[in-house]
């Protein structure tokens, strides 16, 4: 086989050499495209994959992308061969272990994704080395140094001895035959290891050549040098130029002595540094008056020009809004906010990530078939909040869509017995033999009453223990509160009601018990908290004959 022949090719073969050449820069010509195009020339501040990350806005796009690919799950889908609608998770094949759970015996998942995800946001290229078991699947995979390693195309004759190296794709057509994609990795020491695309998971950035791609270090190196130009000056200003906040201008003639001068320093220093002294009221005698200084345009300018770097380095990684910086896009929601950064910025990793796994770890009768698919879970960035979640799965329930299990999958909650019916409950009781002469309407109304009188009776006692303690009644109601209003809309969720039902009820709660506690004294309070109370049977009827409407609408 050819791949096998340039493995094991002699270190002095011609051909391996024209491999090396093929592979290792140049220093001539690196030296000339350096002094020509290298922002470390013009701005005396070195560029590179280490430094780089040094520079805050670089370490925040590099750290959020490359943390969501390893932290987010990824899992191997099947579909039915009977019927494509229906999907499983593929979870005993072993390439699907090795990526979701144990890469290397040296590293997790999510730290195997991060150090690869990291190599093609800052180098263009992440590469693991695939190593196969006995079956020719692959158990697991090892990181490759992005600097270290290079990509290219090989030509070989039918002999199976190398004619041609290319780093363009274009060559395949201009000398057709048989080409292969190898990937070689130089050790410190000049030892060469090739390895078979086909044991290689490659994760290129935005390529042009479709073989590697492009290095944001190498082709930002002017914009990266300006921010972290910036970043020095800043750091020489403190360090060397810094200028004191204020003046006290002495009238002609006054404190003409060093030492005097000093003394008069050192008091106003004591009266007036630190803390402690924070506010304290200063006295000037004598005439002498006191000067703020005020930012200057050059320190304004130089903070407008930090300000656009990050927002330069934010276009670089196509993330759309980087911390510290208020001119970016606002959105109504976090879930709103992260569905555009996913949409916009980390959907093109995912798929290259779900892709490359597909094409590598595959078998080609597996690949061919169109049943099996690598996806990630993106759940844990676009899930909103309790009361979100739980009205997204009241439309879903109520429109047949998902099954109580399906919900409670979501939640992270055990499946419960008769909990895959897509039908709800409350509108679509189910009924066999005699219970099916008795009217749904009627069993749903004695579930609600029966629910929500319950639930009040809690809310009711809760209320009565804090009236009856020593503690501060108002904080007392206000962390119960904090917690009850989740707890009793999702019930009323479950009963068929609206989300905002049990908004409006704990809210309404929570405000006339605070507002009665005000008009009573310590001796009195429980005693007026109890007739309070008393008054909410009228409340708590309204409650369920509007569950009742909603959930039979």
């Amino acid at each position: 086989m050819a791949k096998t022949k340039v493995a094991k090719r002699p270190a002095k073969s011609k051909k391996v050499a024209d491999v090396n050449n093929a592979t290792m820069r140049n220093p001539i010509t690196d030296w000339l495209r350096d002094f020509i195009t290298d922002g470390d020339k013009d701005s005396g501040v070195k560029v590179n994959g280490e430094n780089v990350l040094g520079y805050a806005p670089v370490w925040s796009c590099v750290n959020k992308i490359a943390g969501h690919i390893g932290y987010l799950p990824v899992h191997l889908y099947e579909r039915d061969r009977e019927d494509s609608k229906k999907v499983r998770k593929y979870d005993e094949h072993v390439s699907y272990y090795a990526i979701a759970s144990e890469p290397n015996p040296y590293m997790t998942s999510q730290t195997f994704k991060e150090c690869i995800a990291s190599d093609s946001l800052i180098y263009g290229n992440g590469r693991a080395w695939i190593q196969r078991d006995g079956r020719g699947q692959a158990s697991s995979f090892i990181p490759l140094p992005a600097k270290q390693t290079t990509t290219i195309l090989a030509l070989f004759d039918a002999n199976g001895e190398l004619e041609r190296v290319s780093t363009n794709m274009a060559d395949i057509a201009r000398y057709p035959g048989n080409w292969e994609k190898w990937h070689i990795v130089t050790y410190p020491d000049g030892a060469k290891l090739y390895i078979a695309d086909e044991n290689v998971l490659h994760i290129p950035g935005l390529t042009q050549s479709g073989l590697i791609g492009h290095s944001v270090v190498e082709l930002a190196k002017q914009t990266l040098s300006l921010g972290l130009t910036a970043e020095k000056s800043a750091l020489k200003h403190f360090a060397k130029g810094a200028r004191p906040s204020f003046f006290i201008e002495a009238p002609p003639g006054t404190l003409t002595k060093a030492e005097e001068a000093k003394e008069f320093l050192e008091q106003i220093k004591k009266q007036h540094e630190g803390t402690d002294n924070e506010g304290a009221i200063g006295l000037l005698r004598g005439g002498m008056k006191a000067s703020t200084l005020q930012q200057n345009a050059r320190d304004s300018q130089q903070n407008e020009q930090r300000l656009f770097q990050r927002q330069e380095v934010a276009l670089l990684f196509a993330v759309e809004q980087i911390l510290g910086d208020d001119s970016s896009v606002s959105y109504r929601s976090l879930e709103e906010k992260n569905r555009a950064y996913i949409t916009n910025c980390l959907n093109r990793w995912l798929s290259k990530w779900e892709q490359e796994l597909a094409r590598k770890t595959l078998t080609p009768t597996q690949r061919r078939s169109m049943r099996y698919y690598y996806r990630f879970d993106d759940w844990e960035l676009t899930r909103g909040t309790m009361i979100d979640r739980f009205q997204a799965y009241q439309i879903g329930r109520q429109a047949e869509i998902l099954s109580s299990n399906e919900c409670r999958e979501f939640e992270d909650l055990e499946p419960r017995e008769g909990g895959d019916d897509y039908k709800n409950p409350a509108i679509n009781p189910q009924t066999t033999g005699s219970e099916s002469k008795a009217k749904p309407a009627d069993t749903t109304a004695k579930a609600i009453a029966s629910r929500i009188g319950h639930l009040v009776n809690v809310e009711k006692k809760r209320i009565l223990q804090y009236s009856d303690k020593s503690g501060n009644f108002i904080d007392s109601v206000e962390r119960f509160y904090n917690g009850w209003k989740d707890r009793f809309t999702v019930a009323i969720v479950e009963l068929g009601g609206d989300v905002a039902l049990g908004h409006e009820w704990a809210t309404a709660s929570e405000s006339m018990l605070i507002s009665v506690s005000g008009e009573a004294t310590k001796e009195t309070l429980k005693e007026t908290i109890t007739k309070h109370l008393e008054t909410w049977n009228e409340r708590e009827t309204e409650l369920i004959a509007n569950i009742k409407e909603i959930a039979n609408a």
